[in-house]
């Protein structure tokens, strides 16, 4: 590889970082971003009331898809702020928007405040905003769809299930389920438009170059760098921003990893470690002010690190689009090292993908060992190598932005920053051969007068087989005196924007419809016989329950006898008593009387009389074709030959008949029975008549005498 010179002077390709921003868990600005790197801070904790319920999704070892079983991340829903009137934006548009709409738009004047941009102008036709943004759904999309398809999903399946509800608790429950969601209108649906946050934030800068947004997957923002930086360098443009950035850790994106089994088990991110089980997701947004070296220099500006080169690749044919490739990797780092014209043995400090999975780890090692030692003998590691995400997570799009503004910083104090969670190095890798050396706390920078500038590289790897490698080096060998980095200007009319997704809800929602007591459960169809089936919907018995809504009476005897292949004599959903009725068949039930099988449909006793039944071809007991429900009106008191029996097409029988809890027996309700003789133990005498000739005797039982 041919070497460039290593004087200072000014070279081809450099390209000034001369302003930054940032939001990334734990830290609202710059500054904090910074401390928590040099402090060890971690950042990553459980999901909360502000992200998403972690309890309703978690589920260990969950081997379906839906559950979650991590449900650790870096979030910064603390950190979400935003004055909507600085930028000329009504407040009551916030809501039902995406939020990293705004969130971009904040972080960008906030790199160009500063880059100096607060105080002086630029030229706005040469101003280029590229952005890098994964194309998940955010906040806002996921709003819309909810309104304008899941509420009529929910509404159909609720029709189907529970055909009792009138339309006007159709009605209602359609107004809650809209009014739990987020407002969708014209003034938020172009905010849920990826393509608008780059248009958005060209509008209000004044940018007046290209502006678009790009998905790369991990690689986003990189790739928004490497397409910036070309514009610089071919004249297109003379100021650009670059950035990347994932406000999007809902519980659809950790179902969606949880599904892959990408996440760490135990909720813990350990990039290069020998325990490394898995990711953990974040969200963040980063923006770089990027200008020519020369023109950089020339307009006084503050240079936090110079850009030399970057490259990028893909990974061409291989077994999967998910897994890292070697040869892949190690292709972008070439081009991005013959872009800057320096040798990978000069590195010094090595900001890694490094995502915690085992594969992953260790192919991104064999990549760096394929183009930092190639063939030469190595005799010791001289790379620190790091991962940003052991304190923030994996935010995905904005990953690289993450790695570059934290390489950056570090080349502008002076200082090797530390990566977290590496108790034990892989031992797959052979660190005493390999180019780099884990370094797990924050020190001093030192080198060598008269050797190359400070220099280090940012990898980012995506999904999908796209690689992405920078490579940065120090403006100048001794920090500035004043290096202290201020905090973006407080803004007391800031909005709390919410980053949690929409969830449908009825709230305190009431309906009239009352609630089907738990003896009595739906049915939609029941089947007698192999041959005999009944297609109709039983006719449903009026209660005076509230509003007199219309119940379908099933008791639990009923569905264990479905459930047994049996179906039990007068099943009855038409043939049940009215209001009071069932508490009175309830009690005789308790009390054990004769006739009545307990459980049985709506008191109805149980008949093992053939002449009342038929049996079908598989010994199953049913009611003869004949006998279908003919909708018969209820009796208006308890105990009616309406209510109880016979059907039309049966005689009266001992099994279907009486006596009655309510009532002594009578001529009316007693004998003679279709299927017994006349005998003393059946017929007289009547509570309602005196013993006389014509109702005593003969009996079958008995001889005959005066």
């Amino acid at each position: 590889m041919k070497k460039s010179s290593e004087s200072d002077k000014q070279r081809k390709h450099a390209i000034a970082i001369v302003g930054m921003s940032c939001i990334f868990p734990g830290a609202p600005s710059l500054k904090s971003f910074w401390q928590n790197i040099i402090n060890s801070v971690d950042s990553i904790r459980e999901a909360g009331p502000d992200e998403w319920d972690a309890n309703h999704y978690k589920r260990k070892n969950a081997d379906f898809f839906g559950r979650i079983y991590c449900t650790r991340g870096g979030f910064i829903s603390e950190f979400a702020d935003f004055d909507p009137l600085e930028f000329g934006i009504m407040p009551a548009g916030l809501k039902g928007s995406d939020p990293d709409q705004f969130l971009a738009l904040r972080a960008a004047a906030e790199a160009l405040q500063d880059a100096g941009y607060n105080h002086k102008t630029f030229d706005g036709s040469k101003a280029d905003m590229i952005l890098g943004r994964t194309a998940a759904p955010g906040i806002g999309s996921m709003n819309l769809i909810q309104h304008g398809q899941t509420v009529e999903q929910v509404l159909n399946v609720l029709k189907a299930i529970s055909p009792q509800l009138s339309k006007k608790d159709l009605d209602k429950i359609e107004a809650g389920l809209h009014e739990s969601l987020q407002q969708c209108n014209a003034d938020t649906i172009p905010a849920v438009m990826p393509n608008i946050i780059s248009g958005r934030i060209a509008a209000k800068l004044g940018f007046r170059g290209r502006n678009l947004i790009l998905d790369a997957a991990c690689a986003s923002s990189l790739i928004a760098v490497e397409i910036a930086v070309q514009g610089l360098l071919n004249g297109q443009s003379d100021i650009a921003i670059a950035g990347g950035l994932h406000i999007n850790s809902s519980p659809y994106f950790y179902q969606m990893f949880c599904g892959l089994g990408a996440l760490s088990n135990d909720g813990t991110i350990r990039p290069f470690d020998d325990q490394a089980d898995g990711t953990i997701l974040g969200e963040g947004v980063g923006m770089v002010v990027l200008k020519r070296l020369e023109d950089a220099e020339r307009d006084g500006n503050r240079i936090y690190a110079i850009l030399t080169g970057i490259g990028c690749s893909s990974d061409g044919r291989t077994g999967s689009s998910l897994a890292p490739n070697v040869e892949g990797e190690a292709l972008a780092m070439r081009r991005a090292y013959e872009m800057a014209g320096v040798s990978p043995r000069t590195v010094e400090l090595l900001e890694a993908h490094g995502t915690g999975t085992r594969a992953g780890d260790l192919a991104e090692i064999k990549a760096i060992e394929k183009v930092f030692a190639g063939e030469e003998n190595v005799d010791a590691p001289w790379c620190a190598i790091g991962s940003v995400k052991s304190m923030i997570g994996h935010t995905q799009a904005a990953s690289g932005m993450a790695g570059l503004i934290k390489t950056a910083l570090a080349l502008y104090f002076k200082k090797l920053p530390p990566t977290l969670n590496v108790t034990t190095a892989n031992t797959q890798i052979a660190w005493s051969k390999s180019p780099c050396y884990i370094n797990s706390t924050a020190k001093e920078w030192d080198h060598h007068a008269g050797k190359s500038p400070r220099r280090a590289a940012v990898s980012a790897f995506g999904f999908g087989g796209v690689n992405a490698h920078a490579v940065l080096e120090e403006y100048k060998a001794t920090a500035p005196e004043n290096n202290e980095l201020a905090d973006p200007i407080p803004n007391k009319r800031s909005i709390r924007l919410s980053l949690r997704y929409p969830e449908l809800s009825v709230g305190e929602l009431k309906i009239e419809t009352p609630k089907v007591p738990a003896y009595l459960k739906p049915i939609a169809k029941t089947e007698y016989s192999q041959n005999d089936k009944c297609n109709e919907q039983p006719a449903q018995a009026e209660t005076q329950m509230g509003s007199s809504q219309k119940l379908i009476n099933q008791s639990e005897s009923l569905s264990r006898n479905l459930e047994a292949g049996r179906m039990p004599a007068l099943p009855g959903s038409n043939r049940a008593p009215k209001s009071g009725a069932l508490d009175e068949v309830r009690n005789r039930q308790d009390a054990g009387a004769p006739g009545i099988e307990p459980n049985s449909m709506s008191g109805a006793p149980s008949t093992s009389n053939d002449s009342a039944l038929s049996r079908s071809t598989d010994g199953v007991l049913g009611p003869p074709a004949s006998r279908r429900h003919n909708n018969e009106s209820l009796s208006e008191a308890m105990g009616g030959r309406d209510v109880r029996a016979p059907y039309e097409d049966a005689p009266i029988t001992r099994a279907n008949r009486a006596p009655y809890a309510d009532e002594s027996i009578s001529r009316a309700n007693r004998a003679p029975y279709a299927d017994e003789p006349i005998s003393r133990s059946n017929r007289a005498p009547y509570a309602d008549e005196p013993i006389s000739r014509a109702n005593r005797a003969p009996y079958a039982d008995e001889p005959i005498s005066r």
